[in-house]
């Protein structure tokens, strides 16, 4: 069986602005139950993903620990 994007994509994205903080990334992820978010500009085009992986490996390397994992 193959899986296609369609079968797994959410039908609503997500977006933050980059100006977003960090806070308010992680309020948004968590109001919409969603697991990344896309980053667009000002005039509504995407620039980036920020994912729930990407603000979990910035808060370790925040704490001092090793973001790498090595």
């Amino acid at each position: 069986m193959t899986v296609r994007v369609m079968d797994v994509m959410g039908l609503v994205a997500i977006a933050v602005r980059p100006e977003a903080t960090f806070a308010e990334l992680v309020a948004t992820m968590r109001r919409f139950k969603v697991g990344a978010v896309a980053v667009i500009d000002a005039e509504g085009r995407p620039v980036g993903v920020v994912s729930e992986a990407d603000l979990l490996l910035r808060e370790i390397g925040a704490q001092g620990g090793d973001p790498g994992g090595q």
